[in-house]
C-alpha cells in the first residue's frame, strides 16, 4: 500500500497526508497551513505584502492562516467613489471661506469636507453668499469724505457723518470754508473761523470801517478831508470808529460864517502908504484895520490930507 512518504503530499501538492489503515493507501488531504484550495489546487494564500492594498488607498485584512488577505475599506483621508478610493476634499483645498464666503463642514475620516452655510459676514441670496460691505470696501474717507460705521456682523458697513474739516452740503461733504479762503479782509470785514465742521464766516466791519448798505466803508481821515487845503482848517482824526472832521480855522485865517477867510493884516492893508493912516492890530480872530490919520494928516471927507 502507498505510504505518505511515497506520496510526498507536502512537496507535490502542498497538502497534509493521512496514512490511513494498514490495509489501505495513504491519502493527501487538506492544504497545508499557509495554503488555500483553489479549484483543487493548493496555492499560497495572498498576503497583504503581496496585495499592496496601500497602492489602491485601501486597508488590508490579513485573513486567517489558510485565508487570503483582502483589500477592504478606503484608508483614512480617502473616499470610496464607484469602487475607487479617491483623496477626500479638505477645507484647506475647498477655500469655502475665501472663495464662496461659506463655512466649511468637516466630513468623517472617509467623507469629503464640504462648503456649508454662508458665513455670518455674508448674505445668502438663495444662489450664492455675498459678503456684506466693509468700511474697507466703501473707502468712505476717500470717496465721500465721510466716517464709516462697520455696523453689525450681518449688515453692510455705512458711510456716516462728514470727516472733521468737512461739512454736509446737500448730501455732499465738502471742505469747510476757512478764513484764508474767504478773504474777508478784502471786504474790510473780520472773520469767524467757525468750528471744525462749520464754515468760517465774514462778520462785522474791521476797526476803522463802518456798515453802509452792506459795504464796510472806511471812516474819513484827515488826508481824505484835506481840511488845510480845501477849507484852511485844522483837522481832528477822531477815534478809530468815527470820521475825522475839520475844526478851527488855521492860524492866519478867521471864521466868516461857515468859511475861513484869510485874516487881513496891517502889512496887507498898507494903511500908512495908501491912506496915510495908522493900522490897528485886531485880535487873532479879527482883521486888522486902518485907523486914524497919521500925525501931520487930518481927516477931510473920509481921506487923510496933509496939514
Amino acid at each position: 500500500y502507498l505510504t505518505c512518504e511515497d506520496l510526498d503530499c507536502g512537496v507535490q501538492e502542498n497538502r497534509d497526508c493521512d496514512e490511513g489503515l494498514i490495509d489501505e493507501d495513504a491519502e493527501c488531504t487538506t492544504c497545508l497551513e499557509g495554503f488555500i484550495d483553489d479549484e483543487g489546487w493548493c496555492r499560497e494564500v495572498d498576503t497583504c505584502a503581496w496585495l499592496v492594498c496601500g497602492d489602491l488607498n485601501r486597508e488590508c485584512d490579513e485573513g486567517g492562516v489558510s485565508e487570503d488577505a483582502e483589500c477592504t475599506g478606503c484608508l483614512e483621508g480617502f473616499v470610496d467613489e464607484f469602487g475607487d478610493c479617491n483623496a477626500k476634499f479638505t477645507c484647506a483645498e475647498l477655500l469655502c471661506e475665501e472663495v464662496e464666503y461659506r463655512e466649511c463642514d468637516a466630513g468623517g475620516a472617509n467623507e469629503h469636507d464640504e462648503c456649508g452655510a454662508c458665513l455670518p459676514s455674508a448674505m445668502d441670496t438663495g444662489f450664492e453668499c455675498v459678503p456684506y460691505l466693509t468700511c474697507e470696501d466703501l473707502d468712505c474717507g476717500v470717496q465721500e469724505n465721510r466716517d464709516c460705521d462697520e455696523g453689525l456682523i450681518d449688515e453692510d458697513a455705512e458711510c456716516t457723518t462728514c470727516l472733521e474739516g468737512f461739512i454736509d452740503d446737500e448730501g455732499w461733504c465738502r471742505e469747510v470754508d476757512t478764513c484764508a479762503w474767504l478773504d474777508c479782509g478784502d471786504f474790510n470785514r473780520a472773520c469767524d473761523e467757525g468750528g471744525v465742521s462749520e464754515d468760517a464766516e465774514c462778520t462785522g466791519c474791521l476797526p476803522g470801517f463802518y456798515e453802509d448798505n452792506w459795504d464796510c466803508v472806511p471812516y474819513l481821515t484827515c488826508d481824505d478831508l484835506g481840511c488845510d487845503i480845501n477849507e484852511a482848517r485844522d483837522c481832528d482824526e477822531g477815534g478809530i470808529d468815527e470820521d475825522a472832521q475839520c475844526t478851527d480855522c488855521l492860524p492866519g485865517y478867521i471864521e466868516n460864517f461857515e468859511w475861513c477867510e484869510e485874516r487881513i493884516t496891517c502889512a496887507m492893508l498898507g494903511c500908512d502908504i495908501f491912506e496915510n493912516r495908522e493900522c490897528l492890530d485886531g485880535s487873532p480872530d479879527e482883521h486888522d484895520e486902518c485907523g486914524d490919520c497919521l500925525p501931520g494928516y487930518v481927516e477931510v471927507g473920509g481921506f487923510c490930507e496933509e496939514e
